[in-house]
């Protein structure tokens, strides 16, 4: 499981793939597309298209990227897989070939290089500054590619030197287009989610496939290509392993940090902590006797008891008649005693009432009944003013409670 996290955390993120097609005139026509592998998914990059003069291609493919070579063209064999490979061509010596095998029409087929003319372009490449980690052959991974295009039923696809044709999604046969070369219309096709124009199928096969192959050996296996990969692979586990011990070293000095600040931090808390906590016991006799006084003050006053002071409220509330308007009800008013510096002082049994009453004897019935409620005492109207122009009578009542 860990190898398999490793190689997944240093496998080759992003790389260009190059188609190198040989025409019939000897010359080469170059089509390339840089592709990056975004957790599992192919991003299409920047491409490069029909270009004829490979010094062109050097200046603006960058060379801080694996390149996959895919050759087609002029000398690429394309036939069905017997027996023994020895008798795809005759007289054939298989040691001067390359190899790739791919699927047409439910039919095996081979693709086929001479060593030599793969083995030169590679080292074309890899003396220009590039290392090369995978190779392709004619319609080889193409082929294998043609499972993810999206088209019609049935299309053609166009690339420099190949129409493929496609049936639900299947390669089903192919034709060489070599002598047409660029003058053929290459529209785009979608694979997978990425647009990519017709004639970079190859380089995007290859750089592909050469992402998902990561580390391992392609079909293709040659001792270039092999030793760039393996170099590449050495090279970013060290820049691994590198990364992940300054990463760790990092991590100590900032463990060590945070401690060092956490126990400072930690001591001076304790310090004045300890100050603060003397001055709280120095304190805590004077605050007792602040709360002790407070406590006898809001008992003297009543306000601890609020359930009695809602209900006085409640029943005189539900005995006001309708002819009769409360402006005020203050329960346990203030004594007239209290002097200037004194404990304030209240009226524990008393509460004043205060409103308007146009009917004078409707205010004397009510006055009346109250003095029959369970808690009330006695009633006394103390002030009564009629205003004859208004046509209202203010009042003021004292109620005693028992």
């Amino acid at each position: 499981m860990w190898k398999n996290l490793l190689d997944k955390y240093i496998r080759i993120k992003s790389i260009a793939g190059v188609e190198i097609c040989l025409m019939p005139d000897k010359s080469l026509l170059l089509n390339a597309v840089i592709v990056r592998l975004q957790g599992d998914l192919l991003i299409k990059g920047p491409e490069y298209i029909n270009i004829s003069n490979r010094e062109t291609l050097f200046q603006h493919l960058p060379k801080d990227i694996p390149v996959a070579l895919n050759i087609s063209g002029k000398g690429i064999l394309h036939r069905p897989t017997g027996n023994d490979k020895a008798n795809i061509i005759p007289g054939m010596n298989e040691n001067d070939y390359y190899f790739q095998p791919f699927s047409c029409n439910e039919n095996q087929e081979v693709a086929l290089v001479r060593r030599q003319q793969l083995d030169e372009m590679i080292s074309l490449f890899s003396d220009n500054g590039y290392k090369v980690v995978g190779a392709g052959i004619g319609l080889g991974y193409s082929a294998g590619l043609s499972a993810h295009i999206k088209t019609e039923r049935s299309a053609a696809v166009n690339t420099t030197t190949f129409s493929l044709q496609l049936t639900r999604q299947e390669l089903t046969g192919y034709t060489s287009l070599q002598e047409a070369g660029p003058s053929i219309i290459h529209p785009e096709i979608l694979i997978g989610d990425q647009s990519v124009k017709s004639n970079l199928l190859p380089a995007f096969a290859v750089a592909a496939h050469t992402l998902l192959d990561g580390f391992q050996d392609g079909l293709i296996v040659q001792e270039t290509i092999s030793g760039n990969k393996k170099e590449l692979r050495y090279q970013r586990l060290f820049n691994f392993v590198g990364v992940g011990s300054l990463a760790v070293i990092f991590l100590i000095l900032l463990i060590n940090f945070l401690l060092f600040q956490h126990y400072y931090t930690l001591a001076q808390q304790t310090s004045n902590n300890h100050q603060l906590y003397q001055k709280k016991l120095n304190n805590f006799d004077t605050l007792q006797q602040q709360i002790h006084k407070k406590e006898q003050f809001l008992e003297t006053i009543g306000w601890t008891k609020q359930t009695i002071i809602s209900e006085i409220a409640d029943k005189i509330a539900m005995s006001v008649p309708e002819e009769v308007t409360l402006h005020t009800l203050t329960i346990f008013p203030l004594s007239d005693q209290t002097k200037g510096g004194d404990m304030p002082r209240f009226q524990k049994d008393t509460v004043m009432v205060g409103g308007t009453c146009n009917t004078p004897w409707l205010l004397n019935d009510w006055i009346n009944d109250l003095q029959q409620t369970d808690i009330i005492a006695s009633a006394k109207l103390l002030t009564y003013w009629y205003k004859k122009e208004d046509e209202t009578g203010q009042f003021q009542i004292e109620l005693v409670l028992k």
